[in-house]
């Protein structure tokens, strides 16, 4: 993964069985911002994966917003959540969030990088 690659905001939802949808990121190389947020947007925490640190690793608990921002090149990531894995399924969408590609998702990516936790998206 490079800079700039842009994960939408999204969570995962217990399925009809009432499986947990939880979702494991392991840094392997380079450097990953994982951020979680409320229902409504806001920014709750930010947490910088780095396979030098102590931080080489994050558990998303079930129906939490997050997403994940790159900030140095040729980043690796394992990632795994239970499956089975169905695409269609897999993740409900934030819609407070823009959708990739559109004109506004780098401002939104800086704002979940270096913004105040507890801030609103920029609109």
């Amino acid at each position: 993964m490079l800079p700039d690659t842009y994960v939408r905001p999204h969570r995962h939802v217990s399925n009809k069985c009432g499986d947990d949808r939880w979702e494991l990121f392991v840094i392997v190389k380079g450097e990953a911002i994982v951020v979680t947020f409320n229902h409504e947007g806001k920014l709750q925490n930010r947490y910088i994966l780095n396979p030098n640190t102590e931080n080489i690793a994050i558990e998303i608990p079930p129906n939490t917003w997050h997403s994940v921002a790159i900030t140095k090149n040729d980043t690796v990531m394992f990632e795994s959540k239970p499956g089975p894995y169905l695409p269609m399924k897999d993740k409900d969408f934030a819609i407070w969030a823009p959708k990739e590609k559109e004109q506004k998702t780098k401002v939104f990516i800086n704002w979940f990088i270096h913004g105040k936790l507890g801030s609103l998206p920029p609109t």
